[in-house]
């Protein structure tokens, strides 16, 4: 995979953390994440292939759509 030519096409990943996972006892964190379709919490290397995938020439015709790496939670 290339990274695109075109200085005018951008991706953007918008990673965000939830702050209040520093908050919480490691008990609701894991109840949290228990509560995810796919019961587990998202692997750095899972948001960097995405990344990796808007960045190149295979998604040449993707544009204005969000990628939503999190495990089917906004989903169900």
């Amino acid at each position: 995979m290339r990274p695109r030519q075109n200085p005018r096409q951008f991706d953007a990943s918008r990673p965000h953390p939830h702050p209040m996972l520093d908050k919480m006892a490691p008990e609701d964190v894991q109840a949290a994440v228990n509560m995810t379709p796919m019961k587990r919490g998202t692997q750095p290397d899972e948001v960097a292939w995405c990344v990796v995938f808007l960045a190149s020439d295979e998604a040449s015709y993707v544009s204005g759509a969000e990628l939503v790496v999190d495990g089917s939670w906004t989903a169900a």
